[in-house]
């Protein structure tokens, strides 16, 4: 009788786990920093090895994961021009749906950090022999003047397909002029320049 009842439940269970409406593991609901809604972004599914699974597109800031496996997971969410947001430790209840919110970080302002048309960026590092920054350092290129921060750098713009002249000096250490001249809009030159003292 004891096993006549079981398998009465246990196919009473199977019925009832069979007529279950499906459902999808995550539910994503992804903005901006400011609350609006993000564009177009591309959601990663990753192993505890860092390893993609899958990957999915995601529009007018709403997307569903629904086939997540067992153990645990991380979602990364890229976006052209965007840092990547990732969310660690997501594991799959089997018939729950996760509700998750994620803000992608704020876009790069590519007007102020120059590039794109008819130059390309320099960031200089301006140091000492020493290795320690030159805070506040002039850098003087044609007739524009910059002034590097308290960690002695600075980013100027470079005329594509043209040689320039840059002086870096500071008070109490021997100016540096270099000429530099770079081929296209998107290369980045990266310069540590060393000051001597006077």
């Amino acid at each position: 009788m004891k096993r006549f009842v079981f398998v009465i439940l246990y196919v009473a269970r199977l019925i009832l786990a069979q007529s279950e409406p499906s459902f999808c593991a995550l539910d994503l609901t992804i903005t901006q920093s400011d609350g609006s809604v993000a564009g177009p972004v591309v959601a990663q599914i990753l192993d505890d090895q860092g390893r993609q699974l899958q990957s999915t597109q995601v529009a007018g800031g709403h997307g569903v994961i629904c086939d997540l496996g067992f153990g645990t997971h991380s979602i990364r969410v890229e976006r052209d021009g965007y840092l990547p947001v990732t969310l660690s430790g997501v594991r799959a209840i089997f018939g729950l749906t996760q509700h998750l919110a994620l803000i992608m970080n704020p876009i790069a302002d590519r007007g102020s950090q120059g590039g794109g048309g008819n130059a390309c960026r320099v960031y200089f590092r301006i140091r000492t022999v020493d290795d320690h920054p030159v805070p506040e350092a002039d850098v003087l290129l044609n007739a524009h003047h910059f002034r590097a921060d308290e960690y002695g750098r600075v980013l100027v713009l470079l005329r594509l397909r043209q040689f320039e002249s840059v002086r870096i000096e500071h008070t109490g250490f021997r100016p540096e002029v270099l000429s530099l001249g770079c081929g296209q809009w998107d290369e980045e030159i990266d310069r540590t320049i060393i000051l001597g003292r006077q």
